[in-house]
Formats: structure tokens, sequence, C-alpha cells
């Protein structure tokens, strides 16, 4: 491809018209226009800005097929995943959530039969998900058994860093629910041997966990 057909190509994927390009280049719109057709070519510094803000490099502008190094999400597997993730943590915090309520019950001297079915209850929509999930997972892989790297190196940085950074969340919110468990026991000695308070100090324990997952 021409550097003209590549520069149209990003532009158009990212979903800017030659207007908004010119002025984020500084350049008229005709500019635009001619460097698109091969009418005329970019200055050094002008090409410089647009590899810059397009991620490529000049020797992919001026000699490559830029659109080939893109790889669409034909699948949906982006989609697929973001859900099929979401709905794996529902179904076990779910459960976390359902063993809280349970022990807070109990704490509060509700019936233990009756703490149990609404544990049950949790429980039963927790595993409903998560069997359902799993097959609507099951299934997606089988259709798709190849999926190529359709992400781009920034987008892949940017996943990293938000992983790294929920990780943290997660561990240091349980790690909370720890300092909160033993400074209360610390601070209330009568909390030790108490089983109502006992319980609801585990609901709360458990609910610091169901918010790290």
């Amino acid at each position: 491809m021409s550097l003209g057909e590549n520069l149209q190509f990003l532009r158009k994927k990212n979903d800017i018209t030659q207007e908004q390009l010119a002025e984020k280049l500084e350049v008229s719109r005709q500019s635009v226009s001619k460097w698109e057709s091969d009418t005329t070519y970019p200055e050094m510094d002008k090409l410089l800005q647009i590899c810059q803000m397009f991620h490529c490099s000049v020797d992919d502008m001026l000699q490559k097929d830029i659109s080939s190094l893109y790889v669409e999400d034909k699948a949906n597997y982006d989609k697929h995943m973001n859900s099929f993730s979401k709905m794996i943590s529902l179904g076990v915090g779910l459960i976390l959530l359902g063993i809280s309520v349970m022990l807070f019950l109990n704490g509060i001297q509700i019936k233990e039969e009756f703490a149990t079915v609404v544990f049950f209850i949790f429980l039963v929509i927790a595993v409903a998900i998560l069997i359902v999930e799993g097959l609507q997972h099951s299934d997606f892989e089988k259709k798709n058994p190849l999926i190529e790297n359709f992400y781009t190196t920034e987008e892949i940085d940017a996943f990293n860093k938000k992983f790294a950074i929920m990780i943290a969340f997660g561990v240091v919110t349980i790690l909370i629910g720890v300092i909160v468990l033993i400074g209360t026991v610390a601070i209330y000695p009568e909390i030790d041997g108490n089983d109502t308070l006992e319980s609801i100090l585990s609901a709360v324990f458990f609910l610091f966990i169901t918010v790290a997952v």
C-alpha cells in the first residue's frame, strides 16, 4: 500500500475526518486530501507527527500494508470474555455473599434452618449462573478454536496496568478485612467466646472477601 492508502486506512479506522486530522496537524484539509490521493507527500515533521498519532513507524507508513497488521475481532472474543469473566465473578461473589448473610442471620439469633435456606438460595442462583456461563464458554471455544491476537500493544499495556491495580485492590481488601477482624477482637476481647458477636464479625469479614472477588 502507498502512504496515502495507509493514511486513509488509519484515519478511517480511528474515526477521524480529513478536517479533524488537518486541524490536529495544523494543515489544510486539502493537504490531507492530496496526501491520501498520493498527489503530494507530507513533510518529515508532519510524517513523524502522523506516525506518533497512529502509533506506527515511518517504515510501516511508507513501505507496508498497515491494514494487514490489524486483525479484527470477528468472533466477538472481547465481548464474550468480558461477559464471561463478569458472570463468573458474580457467581463466586454470590456464594461468598450467601455465606456472609447466613453468618449474620445466625449472629442476630435467626433460626439456623432459615439462615441455611437463605444461603442455599444464594448458592442455587450462583451455581445456575456458573453452569450456564461454563457451558456457553465451552460452546464458544468449540466454535472458535483459533483466535488471532487482535489487541494492539497499547491495549495490552493498558490492560496489564488495570489488571495489576485490580489484583492489588482485591488483596488489600482481604488484608483490611483481616485487620478489622483481628483489631475488633483485640479492642473488644469479650467477643471471643460470644457466638453471636463472632458470627456477625465473621459475616463482616466474608463481606470484605466478597468485595475483593
